[in-house]
């Protein structure tokens, strides 16, 4: 209770346990359905336009897969989005090829964009909320 009361003081969350219904009424609001996945670790929110098209290019109703080392990639994105490939790669413990395989496939499915060029940022669209990597 004390992470939650000291979220709702600092003005983070609104109100207690009105989160779901919040993201239920903004979807039915603007057209767009949305499901729920619950896992014994976290949850995941699946939204589908009325259009078909999603946020990722591959032209799916369907976000497409995100494999482990992706999600690995975004976790960390999220956390520094000012990471170099070299610190990727230091982070999970792959080859700056491979980290660079892996951003091009996560720009490719829509799930992180580059904001600027050598200086800039990396900005994560579609967020993993999943601790365990899978």
């Amino acid at each position: 209770m004390q992470k939650t009361s000291t979220l709702y003081l600092s003005e983070d969350v609104e109100a207690y346990g009105s989160g779901l219904k919040n993201v239920y009424s903004e979807c039915e609001a603007n057209h767009t359905s949305v499901s729920y996945e619950k896992y014994k670790d976290g949850f995941s929110f699946i939204f589908k336009r009325e259009n078909g098209s999603n946020s990722g290019s591959n032209g799916s109703n369907q976000i497409a897969e995100i494999s482990e080392d992706e999600q690995r990639i975004l976790r960390a994105l999220e956390e520094n989005p000012r990471m170099t490939i070299r610190d990727l790669a230091k982070r999970i413990s792959k080859s700056e090829r491979s980290i660079q395989r892996i951003l091009n496939g996560l720009k490719e499915k829509g799930c992180i964009e580059r904001i600027g060029g050598t200086r800039g940022f990396w900005q994560v669209i579609i967020s993993t909320f999943r601790e365990d990597g899978r």
